[in-house]
This record gives C-alpha cells, structure tokens and sequence, in this order.
C-alpha cells in the first residue's frame, strides 16, 4: 500500500515537473531569439564604436538605468506577486498612475544629469518594462518574448543604421535605444490585452496604491545597492583611472549578458513559479526545480570562464584578449549573485523585500568605501576582489535568510 502511494505521488511530481519544463522552454525560445539580437548589437558595438566612446556609452548607460530603477520604484515588478491574486483592473490602473510621475521625474533628472535632450527617451523603458512584466506574470510567454524581440529588432536596425552613416557614438546608440524602448511601450499600451477579464477575476479584491508601494520600494533600493556593487566601479575607473582601463573594464562587465541569456530565462521565470508553488503547497516540485536552476547558473558561469577567449572573439572583443580575467573574475562573481538572489526569492513570497536590501546595502557600502579608498594604490584589481568578495558574502547570507527560513515555513505548514 505505501508503495504504491509513493509511486503515485512521485508519478503525479513527474507529470508536473514536465509541464513546468515544456514553459521553461518556451522561455527559452522566446528568450534565445531576443537575445540573438542583442548579441548581435553588442558585437556592433563593440566592433565599430570608438575606443573613447565605448566606456563613455557603457557609463552613462548603466547610470540612465539605474535613474529608471529609482524613480519608477520598479512598481511594473509588483505584477509578480500580486496578479491572479488582485484586481487586474485596478492593480494596472495604480502601476500606471505611479509610472506617470515617474515618467516626468526621470526627464528631469536624465536631464540635469547629462544636459542631453537625446537621452531622455530612455523613460521609455519604464514603460515596456511594464507590459513586460504584466504578461510575463500572467504567463502569456508569445506576447512576453514578442516584445523583447521587436525592441532589440528595432535597436539593431538603427544601429545598422548608424554604422551605415558613420554615426556611431554613445549618444546616436543611446538615443536609438530609446526611441525603440517608446515604440513598443507605446505599441503594446495601445493593444492591452488586459480587457478580456472573466468575472472571476474582475472580483478580486483591490489593492491600494500603498501596499504596491511598500512591496516595490524595497526593489528601488535594491537596484540602487546593485549599481553600486557594479556600475559605480565605471564611475571610479573613470575619476581616478584613465579611459582605456575604463573600456577594457566595461568590455568585460558587458559581456557577463552573455551569462545573463542563461540566467535571465530563469530569474524570469522562478519568482512567479514560486510564489504559485508556495502558495499551493507544490514544495517538492519548488525544490526539485531550485535545485536543477542552482546548477545551471554554475554550469553557464564556469562555462563561460573556461571558454572566455572564444567568447571574446565571438563577441568581436577580441582587440581585449589580454584583459578578459577582469571578464572571468565577474562571472564568478555573478554566479554567487544568481545563487543569492534564487535564495532570497523567499523573501519577496512574505512581501519582506527590505531584508534583501539592508543585505546588500551594507556590502555595497563596504565595497564601495574599500575600491574608493585603494583604488589609487591598488587599480583595477581591487574593484574586481571586492566585487567577488561582496556576492561570496550575500550567497553566504542569503543560506539564512532565504533558503533556512523558507525550509522552517515549509516544516511549519506541513505540521498544520
């Protein structure tokens, strides 16, 4: 009788694991195609663009996300954890209402930043980011990956572009980019598809504007805390360094996307997965796939590491050979990141995105005083030791607070 109780149960998590494997696919194809172009942009970019200019894109890139991040508070986030569970209507209604005056605040700032009319259209990608997000919670993977792929067509088609007229330079690039970030917000904010509710989900109840405030805000802080740990280090190559450190940095930090093909279609797809697993008490299909995704973020790190040179020169980086171990020391470094964030997803299920934050703010603090500190005695290196150091210790931590308090929660319900 036990036996074939077993044999059910294991033969019901087969069937289940099977049918999340065929969406992780899906992912996956959708993803692959949105990334091939990206590929393909950055080996333009790295190829044509001036060696004065490359560092200078890479910099004022990661800062014009970072100001994304801050003020939209990453709301467009906060349809992970409450769509299906809330109102659709009226949770669409307040992201956007947020997402408005974010909108405004970022061209003022981008604007004050840089006194560059071009790249105020960035704001654009606040807004894609949303419907991104919307259809990625509601699991409409066509839409999703569409949209992905459309935005990266149109970018590399004005890079082409640019090349074609000899054009090419920080600002050209940054303006492209955001002009195709407009395009598809706009396209796809006209074609909502969130008009077909049934009725069940019409009757969900509302959430305020405040609830999404306190669980989004948090991930402001943490996108804040995350630039710190990486694209700040930009910012101190360029004040006490010089530009040609500053680009084979950048060449390097840019090409960890490569790693982020892999580990995005999972850091995409595991939050919903998991909040949906946890909440329907699905634990062991939860672990079976937490275990298959912490190896295949240490297969692609070390993979990548290992075969860095190939990678370089596919990525036509190859005029910086001699410089990818800043590459591989940021791929390890990435690989404890991954593994700490898959962690701490925990966190976000009970709405305590703020643990998360202090966490990484009081590294971030530390790495930052360190590299400002030596980095005139010490260079480059002390940038990439600090950065490995910082995510060793958030792995560390995120063991505690993500994995040991999901298994005490977990060990709790069981015993109810």
């Amino acid at each position: 009788m036990r036996e074939m109780l077993q044999k059910k149960i294991f033969s019901k998590a087969d069937k289940l694991l099977k049918e999340e494997f065929k969406v992780i696919w899906r992912f996956f194809i959708n993803n692959f195609f949105a990334y091939l172009l990206l590929y393909a942009q950055n080996v333009l970019i790295n190829r044509f663009m001036p060696l004065e200019s490359l560092g200078q894109y890479s910099y004022v890139q990661s800062v014009l996300t970072l100001l994304i991040s801050v003020c939209s508070m990453e709301i467009y986030s906060s349809y992970l954890r409450f769509v299906g569970f809330s109102n659709e209507r009226s949770l669409m209604k307040s992201v956007r209402a947020i997402l408005a005056i974010a909108s405004l605040l970022f061209i003022l700032l981008s604007f004050i930043s840089f006194q560059e009319p071009m790249y105020v259209l960035f704001f654009g990608s606040m807004w894609m980011s949303e419907r991104l997000y919307f259809f990625r919670a509601k699991m409409d993977i066509k839409t999703y990956g569409r949209i992905k792929i459309i935005q990266y067509a149109i970018s590399l088609a004005a890079l082409v572009a640019l090349i074609a007229v000899k054009c090419l330079n920080e600002k050209t690039v940054l303006l492209a980019i955001g002009a195709s970030y407009c395009i598809v917000a706009i396209f796809y904010t006209l074609c909502d598809k969130a008009k077909g509710l049934t009725k069940s989900e019409d009757e969900l109840p509302a959430v305020r504007a405040s609830e999404l405030v306190k669980y989004a805000l948090p991930l402001s802080f943490n996108a804040i805390v995350v630039w710190l740990l990486g694209a700040a280090d930009q910012m101190l190559i360029n004040e006490y360094l010089d530009a040609v450190t500053l680009t084979y940095y950048s060449v390097g930090f840019r090409i960890i996307t490569v790693i982020r093909i892999g580990t995005g279609i999972i850091m995409e797809y595991w939050p919903r997965f998991y909040f949906e697993k946890m909440e329907n008490k699905q634990y062991q299909l939860m672990k079976t796939l937490y275990k298959v995704f912490i190896f295949v973020v240490a297969l692609l790190c070390v993979g990548t590491i290992v075969f860095s040179k190939y990678i370089y020169m596919i990525m036509g980086a190859s005029n910086y050979l001699d410089y990818r171990y800043m590459f591989c020391i940021l791929a390890l470094s990435e690989m404890f990141r991954q593994w700490g964030a898959i962690n701490m997803t925990y966190q976000s299920y009970v709405k305590n995105n703020i643990i998360n934050v202090v966490i990484l703010a009081v590294l971030g603090v530390i790495k930052l005083g360190t590299n400002w500190l030596c980095i005139a005695d010490y260079g480059v290196d002390i940038l990439l030791k600090s950065t490995l150091i910082c995510y060793v210790l958030y792995f560390a931590l995120s063991l505690y607070f993500g994995y040991y308090k999901e298994l005490r929660c977990i060990k709790g319900a069981k015993e109810i």
